[in-house]
This record gives structure tokens, sequence and C-alpha cells, in this order.
């Protein structure tokens, strides 16, 4: 996401892990905009308490341009839809919470967020009513495709059905990509591109990615 030229395989995350990328600002050819990334991985305890405190996990003053990101090992497919469920989950709970604590405040970004949200998703579109929105953009990459490529047909099939049915009813994003084969190429470095630009997209503001058909 932060560097498209970069071909080493990542190093897994330990534990909480915090860094920055920055872009030129629109508009402006001597200002940045910044954005602040933190990841966490580790021990399902550790990911429940970073998940409780309000002033790392969405504080307040960052909803307005918060955008979270659930990353998911298709090499381990029995544990993809737990963990979604599990992040999704405590999305809801930690959003409720400050949502609630912003309209006792008086404010009205609460409904604006939310507001935005559908009309993102589509005020036409036919199942607008069975999404539970979140208000901030949500995205979830499904990790590691080519070890789960020689997975079960049928597996396979139910698996991603289901990653694209509870993403659709939270009106999250869902994007597969690569991750063992380096350099990634052919239809993974494809997926990984529209990765990048949705991220540059939601995080920076650039134009959104065009799909050509």
């Amino acid at each position: 996401f932060l560097n498209a030229d970069k071909s080493d395989a990542p190093k897994p995350t330990a534990h909480v892990e915090y860094t920055f990328g920055r872009r030129a600002a629109q508009g402006g050819a001597d200002r940045k905009d910044v954005a602040h990334l933190w990841e966490v991985s580790g021990a399902d305890e550790l990911q429940a308490e970073f998940a409780r405190a309000d002033h790392a996990f969405l504080p307040l003053p960052t909803l307005a341009t918060a955008v979270v990101v659930i990353a998911l090992d298709l090499s381990q497919p029995n544990d993809c839809l737990p963990t979604l469920e599990r992040w999704l989950r405590r999305l809801r709970e930690r959003l409720d919470a400050a949502y609630e604590r912003l309209r006792r405040r008086g404010s009205k970004l609460p409904d604006q967020l939310l507001s935005r949200a559908r009309k993102l998703f589509g005020s036409a579109h036919e199942d607008r009513d069975a999404v539970q929105h979140f208000g901030v953009p949500v995205v979830v990459v499904a990790n590691k495709y080519d070890a789960f490529q020689g997975q079960d047909v049928e597996m396979k099939k139910v698996l991603v059905r289901a990653l694209r049915y509870f993403c659709h009813t939270h009106g999250a994003s869902l994007i597969f990509t690569g991750g063992l084969e380096r350099p990634v190429q052919g239809a993974m470095r494809t997926q990984l591109q529209h990765y990048r630009a949705l991220l540059n997209h939601l995080v920076f503001h650039s134009a959104p990615l065009r799909v050509a058909k």
C-alpha cells in the first residue's frame, strides 16, 4: 500500500505496530496528507484488549477520516470466518459506543457518517434496507489466495460466498490478494494493485479505481 515497488515479503506484525504514510495533498504542492496506520495481531486476548481501548481503537477525533482493514489468512481457511465475525462484532460495539457518546454531546457526526455510507452504497440498491452500515469504510482483504487455490473446490465456494455475504451485509469491501509467491505476478499482481488503489482512494482521496470491462 505504501510502497508499490517493494517486492520483498512483509514481516508478520508483532502485537501492535505503528507506521505512517504521506502523499502530496491535492491542490497544494507544499502540503502533505499524513495517514497514521496501526496494525494489530497476536493472541486474541491482546486484540480484544486493544479493541476495548477507546484512546487507541477508533478514538472519537478520528472517526470522520478512519478506515478499517480486516486481514484474513486464506492459508488457514478454517479461521477466516471466525476472525471476520469477531472483528465485525468488535467494530460494531466500538462504533455504537462512540456514536452514543457523540449523540449525547449533540453531535450530528454519527448520522452524517451513516448517511454518507448509505449514499455510497446506493439509495436505489435492492439490499439497502438489509445492510448494517458502520459509517466508516471497512475493507476486508483475504490474503494468500495462492495458498487457497489448492483447497477443495466446494469448500472454496462455500467460504468465498460466506465472506461475500458478511461483507455485503455490513457494507464492507472485499478483495482477494496473493501473498506467498514473490514477486507477485499475473492476476495476483492485478488484485494487489486494485487493493492499493482502493486504500489510496479511501485514505488519501485519490481517484477511484476504474476497472475495464
